[in-house]
């Protein structure tokens, strides 16, 4: 007689013996991804229950430890990021482990890259009030404008959704592919 292959999840709900194996035990591992693959919202969650608190723990060494808030939304992120690969056929096939622990690590450089832009932004609505409040400056002439005033022309010249599709390209430091179907375009 030969050994019985092990079963291919594919329904919704894994397979009850998927559910008794052991949190490290590799083959239910490899069965889960491979159920999360094939569509099995049930099989990821297990996987979920069995990675949180590595992705959060992940997380927080990565940002402030004392930001449990942002280190939870970045694990998250990172699983909807794991989920979406296994969903469009890639991402891990034997363990999570390691490419969760990447994927939290690179979510939480974005994030602190988009805390960075938009603490600057508010630094410079801050500085930019204040100018307003000030004097107004002697007039300059045209050919003393500096490349700053170039930009501001050339961003009031934008209509309001350009204007929005450029702040969340560079300020929240978004990619076109994501920023395209929000907006109803295409991101090419």
């Amino acid at each position: 007689d030969h050994p019985k292959p092990p079963p291919h999840v594919t329904s919704m709900d894994p397979l009850p013996d998927i559910l008794s194996d052991g949190l490290d035990d590799p083959v239910g591992e490899v069965l889960l991804l491979q159920a999360g693959r094939d569509g099995s919202t049930a099989a990821f969650g297990i996987l979920y229950a069995r990675y949180r608190a590595l992705a959060v723990g992940v997380a927080l060494r990565s940002l402030s430890a004392a930001d449990v808030s942002m280190a939870e939304d970045v694990a998250e992120v990172a699983f909807t990021q794991v989920l979406t690969s296994l969903r469009n056929g890639k991402g891990p096939t034997d363990t999570l482990r390691a490419y969760l622990t990447v994927t939290v690590r690179r979510e939480a450089w974005r994030a602190q890259r988009r805390r960075r832009r938009q603490a600057e932004v508010v630094d410079q609505w801050a500085s930019d009030e204040a100018r307003a409040a000030a004097p107004d400056p002697p007039p300059v002439a045209d050919d003393d404008l500096g490349t700053h005033a170039l930009l501001g022309e050339a961003f009031r010249g934008l209509s309001d959704r350009w204007r929005h599709v450029l702040w969340l390209t560079e300020v929240e430091g978004r990619k076109p592919a994501e920023v395209a179907p929000m907006l109803g375009i295409s991101a090419g």
